[in-house]
């Protein structure tokens, strides 16, 4: 067993090379740094030492020099082993400085560790000496002639670097870098630093832990993270964090999407709902949920007390059970499929008979369930209310076809109809509750409301309307007398009129006037009912606008980390620039062609423009290797796949696309990998994808080969199908290209 030592800037590269040489039985030190290997080489020198071309602080060229000019050193080995530079006078320069061996790109693993035994064996034959001193005196002069171009060379990799960090300031997605031993930021982007607020300076002095938000995980949507701004205010990002090697260390590169306003919109969208079901429960009526055989799911509390049974009496009952008697089938109006609104009897658990109005409705997508409201009525009061019913659900049944405007005109036609009026009118109050202006208005004759762009109108301290808003409670005003109303009504003598109410607020009016008889209590109970029902639809239709703005926000920002996360692939691989877009868009047509819907392309896209992903955890000289890979290159290589899910895992794509990534290079008959998995246990996207990923990797040139062209790869195909790739794949694949002349994307 002989003592190593190996000098590398990349840890990926030096892991490597010490899993090579241990496994051999070789003790193994590690240097960063040329200084570093040269100073552990003085106090405790090894058998051999391996080492790069580049190297910070003192490069490998310098290292050499001063390891052959100190006496205790000068006869150890000294291996030159690099994929960076294959230019023939690096390799003089490494003769000059009596390096014992040069071995550059495309040298095999298998000849570095010949060159190691046959160096070590002659090392212990010849023992120490200082007769290649005089040698390297000579070459130290010719190489000191050469530290001018290598510095140059040097100065152009700085440039190189310069150009990275451009393009990661210049991302408009915030990211960020970590040194994952001290937990401190050592690069951040403009983006990043806008979002958070921070300086660069502020930013750079934070840990980790500085950025942790308030707000608890599991209060947000799954996959969203809470960060701290400068300022304290909390926000929801999707966050990715991937281990990367930084400046010689390890490190941490965060990328961030904000989606504040998304997560605070879902939030009080879940607030909603719970409003809604308290007030379900709390509601004077009887509610029941049906399941498709018609037994009781739930009742509320209100059924209970109407009835006198309990909730355990009444589940597993059926609703047929519980209806004594209905009007004749023909009586009953139906308003709008799926909802419907009759007159029936209900029994108390005494055995007396209910007077009752029933309204179902059946949701769409519930799969049969219904939801049926009981209210108890007398027999004015039930034909009042099933007018007003028949209103409510005609306008829950058009409010996704019409806007605000036209929702809030035919309100007011309802409104007047049901409650027999020849006028009606919708008020908006301004947000200091002192001005009032039309905004609808309907008058009898007319073929439907119009829409009113009256100036507001001071409100005034007294009267029907500034009472409604103060108060925010339904009035009837019964006048003997016509009044002047505001401009833009007609005069006045009998009303009713309802507010909009929001967060202890009038936001407007309901109003319907002029009727030949007086108004009653249960008119303005019903138009209140009313009123809220329509201004209930109306937030609903302004919380899904918002909803749908920041999910379209969200998809973009989603689209622009893909694109990144694309664009980070091609620069750690340049021999594959353009391959992703290509795979994606055959595997988009394919799946097309297959008949996926468009929820499983979008899906089948996101993974093929990231397939590769994990190929920037294996080093970039296996990847651009010209010549066949070792069995150990080839381990590496086919590490990608799950690598790949393992990145992806942590970000909410709302589809497989992580496993469609890790099962690409599954084949049907288990031949494949990471998992050798069999026929239909390989999902049918990274069967698609598989496919698409062969096309186009034969039909492009690689390093060690050029490209063999779409006849080749449909032979492939044809020859394997059923075998290797799905059947019916390779037939939508072939006829694509045959039949319809698809051209892979350039």
């Amino acid at each position: 067993m002989a003592t190593i030592h190996i000098a590398y800037e990349r840890e990926s590269e030096s892991t490597m090379l010490s899993e090579l040489l241990t496994g051999r039985g070789h003790k193994v030190i590690r240097s960063a740094n040329g200084i570093e290997a040269l100073e552990a080489a003085r106090r405790d020198p090894p058998d051999l030492v391996l080492s790069d071309i580049l190297l910070p602080k003192m490069d490998g060229f310098a290292l050499c020099r001063k390891w052959k000019q100190d006496e205790r050193l000068q006869s150890i080995p000294f291996i030159f082993f690099t994929t960076r530079h294959d230019d023939p006078k690096y390799e003089r320069f490494a003769e000059e400085l009596n390096a014992d061996r040069f071995l550059a790109r495309p040298s095999e693993p298998d000849a570095l560790v010949s060159a190691i035994d046959e160096l070590l064996a002659r090392s212990k034959a010849m023992g120490t000496g200082t007769e290649r001193l005089p040698v390297l005196n000579e070459a130290n002069v010719r190489l000191s002639m050469q530290v001018i171009e290598l510095q140059a060379q040097s100065r152009k990799l700085v440039e190189s670097e310069a150009s990275f960090r451009k393009l990661f300031d210049a991302s408009p997605c915030p990211q960020w870098v970590t040194d994952q031993g001290s937990q401190r930021h050592v690069l951040v982007n403009e983006s990043a630093l806008d979002l958070l607020g921070y300086t660069r300076e502020e930013f750079l002095a934070l840990v980790s832990n500085d950025l942790d938000g308030t707000v608890s995980s599991s209060a947000l949507p799954r996959g969203i993270q809470s960060l701290r701004r400068k300022d304290g205010h909390s926000l929801a990002l999707l966050r990715d964090t991937r281990s990367i090697e930084f400046r010689g260390k390890k490190a941490e590169l965060n990328a961030a999407c904000d989606l504040t306003e998304h997560a605070e919109t879902l939030a009080s969208l879940e607030r909603e709902l719970k409003l809604q079901r308290s007030i379900l429960e709390s509601g004077p009526d009887g509610l029941l949920l049906i399941d498709i055989d018609g037994h009781v799911l739930d009742a509320n509390p209100a059924y209970c007390t109407l009835t006198g049974y309990s909730k355990s009496d009444l589940l597993n009952r059926t609703f047929a059970s519980l209806e004594i008697g209905t009007t004749p089938n023909d009586s009953r109006q139906a308003i709008s499929k799926p909802e419907a609104r009759y007159a029936s009897r209900h029994r108390h658990k005494s055995g007396k008979m209910i007077d009752v109005e029933v309204t179902e409705n059946e949701p769409p997508g519930q799969g049969g369930l219904r939801v049926i409201y009981i209210h108890e009525v007398s027999p004015r009061a039930a034909e009042l209310g099933q007018r007003r019913l028949a209103a409510g659900l005609e306008l829950q049944h058009f409010s996704y076809d019409l806007d605000e405007v036209a929702l809030m005109r035919r309100a007011a036609e309802l409104a007047a109809s049901f409650l027999g009026s020849p006028f009606s009118a919708v008020l908006n109050v301004s947000p200091a509750g002192k001005d009032l202006a039309v905004a609808v208005r309907f008058t009898a004759g007319q073929s439907s409301a119009e829409r009113v762009e009256e100036r507001p109108r001071p409100l005034g301290r007294t009267g029907v309307w500034s009472e409604v808003v103060k108060t925010g409670l339904p009035l009837v005003a019964n006048m003997t007398k016509n009044r002047a109303a505001i401009e833009g009504l007609p005069d006045i003598q009998r009303c009713v009129v309802a507010p909009f109410r929001e967060q202890g607020e009038t936001k407007g009016l309901l109003a319907v006037a002029n009727r030949a008889s007086d108004y009653s209590e249960e008119d303005k109970d019903e138009l209140a009912q009313f009123a809220e029902e329509l201004w209930k639809i109306v937030k609903a239709k302004r919380s899904h606008l918002i909803t749908m703005r920041q999910l379209q926000r969200a998809d973009i920002a989603m689209e622009s980390l893909i694109a990144m996360l694309s664009r980070m692939i091609e620069i750690h691989d340049p021999h594959t620039s353009g391959s992703a877009s290509r795979v994606a868009g055959l595997a988009v047509a394919l799946g097309r062609e297959l008949g996926l819907d468009g929820q499983k392309q979008h899906s089948l896209r996101n993974a093929a423009l990231l397939h590769d992903i994990g190929s920037v955890l294996v080093p970039a000289a296996i990847l651009g290797k010209p010549h066949p890979l070792t069995e150990l290159e080839m381990a590496l290589v086919r590490m990608h796949p799950r690598a790949g899910k393992s990145l992806l895992a942590s970000i909410d794509f709302n589809s497989p696309v992580a496993d469609i990534v890790e099962q690409h290079h599954e084949r049907l008959d288990g031949s494949g990998y990471p998992n050798g998995l069999k026929g239909e246990a390989i999902l049918f996207e990274a069967r698609i994808l598989g496919v698409a990923d062969v096309v186009e990797a034969m039909c492009s040139r690689r390093a060690e080969r050029p490209a063999l062209g779409i006849d080749a790869a449909l032979e492939e195909l044809e020859r394997n199908a059923g075998r290797l790739y799905d059947s019916r794949v390779v037939t939508a694949c072939t006829g694509l290209f045959r039949q319809h002349g698809f051209l892979l994307p350039s």
